[in-house]
């Protein structure tokens, strides 16, 4: 956790990969996920990349602001960001 933590606050860039975001794990996604929003950055940035589920869940379970996930449905490669 501590780790997790530590990388989530120097991110610049969130990339979540298929995820259904497991309930016997909530509590280390909400720490990742409240340390990256919560880290003082001007805009967050979120991609979620799942074809069939578009990331719209994290507002409600994790309280992300919609603006600031961006879906990408595309499955056929791995989605890396454009600012990289």
């Amino acid at each position: 956790m501590k780790f997790a933590k530590e990388i989530a606050t120097k991110s610049d860039i969130l990339v979540v990969i298929g995820y259904s975001v497991p309930f016997f794990n909530r509590a280390v996604d909400r720490l990742i996920f409240e340390t990256y929003i919560n880290n003082d950055r001007e805009k967050p940035r979120i991609y979620f990349q799942n074809p069939n589920i578009d990331g719209s869940f994290l507002t409600a379970q994790f309280k992300i602001d919609e603006k600031f996930i961006t879906h990408i449905q595309d499955h056929n490669q791995f989605f890396i960001p454009h600012e990289l």
